[in-house]
């Protein structure tokens, strides 16, 4: 893949300012102030769930996604565009990773739930069960046809549960909006039927994930386990591990293990040890990380561990560039025992990981 030329550079920046522009105008004045709450007192954990919205709203030519404006704020959509214009012209561009990473699992849901349907009398199925550990600002409950019918658990901290559900509200409140122009040409409004879930129930849970207590909220809140629910469950842990640290790590993968019924799905994305260094330059802090997941889960009670990584088949979607000097490619085509890359710099490395409870 070439890189642009000067003249389409600056035909995309001048895109991208305008969906911004577009994007941000669809603000009401209560929204506005919410999100300027935050960002006087937001963490990091805070400010990750809204920048994960930015990406999805920008873009929103390959993710569908009318919401995420809402919960995005301004302050993110313009932090994400300046690194995009940043990136104009090279091999790499800003929000890629995060919008390969949301369609890998909004493809491994939708591919789930069609087999089970298809492998079950669905008169005698269970309401599938769909848990989104670290929810944050995620609307697959609102996005995902395929949830149709299944009941949703969005469990986070108390303070992004309560200032999520504000938004929404506002947002419920608001006519269609200014169509927002986006790259690939597509154009998207929100409307009341936007704000309508596709999943039979959503159930928010406050709890915090770094301690025990959110098993138990979980189960208050509705979840069935244990091998007389015949529920079906697809477990997402979206952006959320490596903000734990080791030991509760850990212990959130034993727990879903040992409470949950053969064949019960699992989806999270691990960070290898290299890019947990990333912290102080995304001004976060990162904690848990496994370079080899495949033969961590088995210790913890899973199987059927499969791993991907950006630009693989099932990691692409048009979306990473193949040029033999783009990151993701090089990346590839590292052996992942190799620490460093051929000129000396770390390999920081983004899995992908699907499996199943034993």
């Amino acid at each position: 893949q070439k890189a642009p030329s000067s003249g389409q550079n600056e035909g995309l920046l001048s895109t991208l300012s305008k969906q911004v522009d577009a994007l941000c105008g669809a603000y009401t004045e209560k929204m506005r102030q919410l999100h300027s709450m935050l960002d006087v007192e937001e963490d990091s954990r805070e400010r990750t769930a809204r920048q994960t919205a930015a990406g999805r709203a920008l873009w929103n030519h390959v993710i569908h996604d009318p919401l995420a404006r809402f919960l995005a704020g301004e302050s993110q959509l313009r932090k994400l565009q300046g690194k995009m214009e940043e990136a104009a012209g090279s091999r790499e561009t800003a929000g890629v990773m995060l919008a390969v990473r949301t369609l890998w699992f909004d493809g491994k849901i939708e591919a789930a739930l069609q087999r089970w349907r298809e492998g079950s009398d669905c008169s005698e199925l269970a309401r599938p069960q769909v848990v989104l550990l670290g929810a944050g600002m995620d609307t697959r409950a609102y996005r995902l046809k395929c949830l149709e019918g299944c009941v949703v658990f969005e469990v986070d901290l108390p303070k992004i549960l309560a200032f999520k559900s504000a938004l929404l509200k506002c947002a419920a409140g608001t006519d269609k909006t200014e169509e927002a122009p986006c790259p690939g040409g597509r154009e998207e409004e929100a409307g009341a039927e936007d704000l309508e879930p596709y999943a039979a129930r959503v159930e928010r849970v406050a709890a915090d994930l770094a301690t025990e207590e959110w098993w138990d909220k979980l189960r208050q809140a509705g979840f069935n386990a244990g091998e007389d629910s015949g529920a079906p469950t697809i477990w997402v842990l979206e952006g959320l591990l490596y903000y734990l640290k080791d030991a509760e790590a850990r212990a959130l993968l034993r727990r879903i293990s040992a409470s949950c019924v053969t064949g019960t799905l699992v989806l999270a994305d691990f960070m290898n040890e290299f890019s947990t260094h990333l912290s102080s330059e995304l001004q976060t802090q990162f904690y848990f990380h496994s370079d080899w997941p495949e033969e961590l889960l088995p210790t913890l009670g899973f199987f059927c561990v499969r791993v991907s990584q950006m630009g693989d088949p099932d990691a692409h979607f048009g979306l990473i560039n193949d040029n033999p000097l783009s990151l993701f490619h090089r990346l590839r085509h590292t052996p992942r025992y190799c620490r460093l890359g051929p000129d000396g710099s770390p390999c920081r490395r983004l899995f992908l990981v699907q499996c199943s409870v034993a």
